[in-house]
């Protein structure tokens, strides 16, 4: 969550009500993508007991990720009006501190050709993909990892 969304979600060293909730409904949701995935037809079964499940678990995910965004664009605004109106967001903070740049940081700041910026839901899909993506590949890369090394015994 720091790299991409410039926060630490704590889904794994808090226990409230609200992080179980959301860490719960993601859960839920990587498990359904990969059911779903298996086998296409299921996203069909709308009357299936998963997909209220399902569309629950992403509206949770959906409305974190826009707290985060809105929060995150407020952030950036506050900045900007501090430094000056046409300045660019870099590495820095006004006070000559370091900054880590997000990806939520660019999407945020991203403009088109004809210089228009993101609009919220588009930069929220964009957010949900890397989400998803983002746990997808890791998982895939470490399951290779030790595939790879499990039919190596020199190596193990």
């Amino acid at each position: 969550g720091q790299a991409a969304f410039g926060i630490d979600f704590q889904f794994q060293s808090s226990s409230t009500a609200a992080t179980t909730t959301t860490a719960n409904a993601i859960k839920f949701l990587f498990k359904e993508l990969d059911a779903r995935i298996r086998n296409p037809v299921r996203s069909f079964m709308i009357f299936l007991p998963s997909q209220f499940q399902f569309w629950r678990s992403r509206r949770i995910v959906r409305d974190l990720l826009l707290e985060v965004i809105r929060s995150r664009r407020d952030t950036l605004m506050e900045r900007k009006t501090q430094t000056g109106a046409g300045a660019e967001m870099n590495e820095h903070e006004p006070d000559g501190t370091s900054q880590d740049v997000t990806l939520l940081d660019l999407l945020l700041q991203g403009e088109d050709e004809a210089g228009e910026s993101m609009t919220l839901s588009l930069i929220l899909d964009n957010c949900m993909t890397f989400l998803v993506a983002g746990h997808d590949t890791t998982a895939h890369t470490l399951s290779w990892c030790m595939y790879m090394i499990a039919t190596r015994p020199d190596v193990e």
